[in-house]
């Protein structure tokens, strides 16, 4: 009978200890990132499609951007995030024709690669464009095109070459022709467009720093890679090639 009433009690104060913390004031949630990645925070309202990022070497600057339209035309937004995800600079780039996948890729000289996939008026293609920028969200080059105009493009990936310059492919997005070029740290192309496989789609790539190049697309249910890296851009000769079945093997172990 003591044991009961002791518990009762024991109950009664837990239970009053909950109501208290329940019913009292609660802390306004703030908007700032998360240590474990748990949830995010909100960098825009009006984001369309796909993003591109890069950090600088010391991880304190987070550069974004991204397709946007508020009903009078497409633009890319630029965004800078400080170390705290905080917006430290906004701009709107005004860019010709419709726009879709920007990316970006450290130029150096405080400076960054842009492309993106526009179609001009009256033509049914989409093509990768390209142009400079300067830290402050600026312009600072001619807008070059990247890939060809009588080619669709579906899909495409940029990397840096570690140099200043950058290497872009892309396929249709459908079976076809997988392109690979170079464009050096002025914008302008250093080689390409290659052509590397007739009848591949959803190419991927990396560069490390000692200068070797990944490459990967995938052709008629199978991952294929060129067998020996090239190293002489002024040269591209038709390699070997390795293929590795779907499902089997690893995507990262064979070089260009």
């Amino acid at each position: 009978m003591k044991f009961k009433l002791i518990t009762a009690i024991l109950f009664t104060l837990l239970l009053g200890v909950f109501l208290v913390s329940a019913c009292g004031p609660s802390r306004e949630r703030q908007s700032r990132p998360s240590a474990d990645w748990s949830r995010g925070v909100e960098v825009s309202q009006f984001g369309a499609g796909s993003i591109g990022l890069v950090t600088d070497e010391s991880g304190e600057r987070v550069h974004l951007v991204w397709s946007s339209d508020l009903g009078e035309g497409t633009f890319i937004q630029y965004e800078q995030l400080d170390a705290r995800a905080v917006s430290v600079l906004s701009k709107e780039l005004e860019l010709p024709g419709p726009l879709r996948a920007p990316r970006l890729v450290w130029a150096g000289e405080e400076r960054l690669h842009l492309f993106w996939v526009s179609r001009l008026p009256g033509e049914k293609n989409w093509t990768i464009w390209h142009t400079l920028l300067d830290l402050e969200g600026n312009v600072v080059s001619d807008i070059s095109q990247v890939s060809l105009s009588e080619k669709n493009v579906g899909n495409y990936v940029v990397v840096s070459d570690h140099a200043g310059g950058a290497l872009a492919t892309w396929g249709s997005g459908s079976p076809g022709d997988v392109y690979l070029s170079r464009l050096g740290q002025d914008g302008l192309m250093v080689a390409g467009p290659k052509i590397i496989a007739s009848a591949g789609e959803s190419p991927s790539i990396w560069a490390p720093v000692n200068g070797d190049i990944f490459l990967v697309w995938l052709e008629e249910a199978h991952w294929f890679f060129p067998e020996h890296p090239w190293m002489d851009w002024s040269f591209w000769s038709l390699p070997r090639w390795l293929i590795y079945p779907w499902g089997q093997g690893t995507v990262c172990t064979a070089r260009l």
